[in-house]
This record gives C-alpha cells, structure tokens and sequence, in this order.
C-alpha cells in the first residue's frame, strides 16, 4: 500500500521537484516509507540527495545547490534558514565554484548536521537577538560579520560585506546597531547625519 501511494505522489510531481521522507509520512509508517523510497532509488525514479531528500529525476539531471538541499530539509522539520554560507573563496582561486568541505546555514532550531556528496552541511541555532536583524541585505551583511567573530569580524570585514551597498542599504545596516554587540557596533561608521534618519525614527 505505501508502495503504491508513494509511486502516486511522485507521479504527480513535476520532473526536478525535491521533496522528503516527511511528505510521504501520510501514506504509511516510517519503515514502509523508507523502503518504497530506497526501492524507488534503486529503479532510477527518484534520487537521494541526502538523508530523506529527494528529487523526482524521471530523464531529469540537475545539480542542485548546498543552499536548496538544505533548505528542503530544514523546511521538512518546520524550521527556516535565516543566514546561507558567505563565499570566503576568492575568484581567482582554483578551488572557486566547486563544494566547500564544510557549510554552515544559521536556523531558526535546533543544531544538527549532515553530507551532500561528501560536503558536510551544519545547521547552527542561531541567537535570539541574530533574528532581530531585518531580512534585508544590510540584515544580511550584519549577521554574517557578526558570525565571524569578534576576532575576524573587524572593520575590513564589514568592509567587504557592506561593499555593494547603496545609501539606503548604509542607512538599514546602521539601524541593526541596537541589535548587535559592542565589539561590532562600535566598528560602524557614522560620519554624518541623513535625512533618512528622519524617516527611520518613525518606522
């Protein structure tokens, strides 16, 4: 019976759809889940990514990302990536584009971890105050310095993380000031006052 209803559910996805062990709970218990599932891998209709990630793969090949991987088993757990892995691989490096050996995603839960083809992946409990921070890129920006440290998150990395910002990205990474540590806030510019301020205040 799980077999079969498992065998449905995959035929009404669209080809490259990822889906979990945890979607098919509903058609039997675990066990049966597992060997429909492991039996299905076998035969070519669907591949594993990871533990209990899938891809329904019917003449279907796609690469798919650490970020997408690990935001399908995150979201199966009824949890939420809040910060994805910074790129500390220069370009010109032989090694950039390819899989690091370690990647860390910030998570609104628990602490776990598991392997993508031999990268494995982290999720780390993210602090309370770290949720403060808007979704923005200047959100962004301060939480992946902040998630360097105190001894690597210094002037030049905030440097480089707020490198791309326009006036108004400048203005938002300045309002998460109330939200970060001394060690970081006290790193931030602020030459002169803007109007926005005025706006800001009112938000």
């Amino acid at each position: 019976m799980a077999m079969a209803m498992v065998k449905r559910y995959i035929t009404y996805l669209t080809d490259g759809k990822i889906f979990t062990t945890r979607d098919c709970l509903a058609f039997g218990k675990r066990a049966a889940v597992d060997q429909a599932l492991y039996t299905l891998v076998k035969v070519g209709w669907i591949r594993r990514l990871t533990r209990g990630v899938f891809v329904k793969e019917l003449g279907y090949m796609k690469d798919f990302s650490l970020y997408e991987i690990a935001k399908a088993k995150a979201e199966a757990f009824g949890r939420r990536i809040v910060q994805q892995p910074c790129c500390v691989v220069p370009a010109g490096d032989p090694d950039y584009g390819k899989r690091p050996k370690t990647a860390i995603f910030y998570i609104d839960g628990r602490s776990s971890e598991f392997h993508v083809d031999g990268c494995k992946v982290q999720f780390k409990h993210i602090a309370a105050r770290k949720l403060k921070l808007a979704e923005t890129p200047a959100g962004e920006a301060a939480r992946a310095v902040w998630n360097l440290g105190e001894k690597l998150g210094d002037g030049f990395a905030i440097m480089h993380a707020t490198s791309f910002f326009d006036r108004n990205d400048r203005i938002w990474f300045r309002r998460n000031i109330r939200w970060m540590p001394a060690w970081l806030s006290d790193q931030i510019q602020i030459d002169r006052w803007d109007k926005y301020y005025e706006v800001l205040a009112a938000i």
